[in-house]
């Protein structure tokens, strides 16, 4: 699932340039329903690790324009264990209280991500993989 789900997380952050971590984590469970809550914020954690080593997307805040996030603003919200809840009620994932501020932290898609997206969707046309993401984009 992490190949694919790397590819759907591209796919989120295509949509809008942007997402907070939550709100890729609830998309993200609304897409796979039968995945533990616990084991997605894994497989999410790790995907994340992998996107951002390819530079397809970073981690940033808003200051009149983005701005990538310090190393101390990174040991916040990394791992997203320490920046995320689960809220079994809700059935939803939300921001840890002492965390969220309204300009800190989202992932960002970077050019590279942007690019590395739209080939992929471009290579494979009328694919699974395509199929699926243009389904998803629908569901959201």
């Amino acid at each position: 699932m992490e190949r694919s789900l790397e590819l759907e997380i591209l796919h989120i952050l295509l949509e809008a340039g942007e997402e907070n971590l939550p709100t890729i984590l609830n998309a993200l469970l609304v897409r796979h329903p039968d995945t533990a809550p616990e084991v997605l914020l894994v497989d999410v954690s790790d995907a994340l690790q992998a996107i951002e080593r390819q530079s397809f997307a970073q981690y940033a805040r808003y200051e009149d324009g983005w701005v990538a996030l310090t190393p101390e603003e990174r040991q916040l919200v990394l791992p997203l264990v320490k920046s995320v809840v689960w809220q079994p009620a809700a059935g939803r994932w939300r921001w840890k209280k002492d965390v969220a501020r309204p300009d800190f932290p989202v992932v960002i898609l970077t050019d590279r991500g942007k690019e590395h997206i739209h080939h992929v969707l471009r290579a494979a046309p009328g694919s699974d993989l395509e199929r699926r993401l243009l389904r998803l984009s629908r569901i959201r």
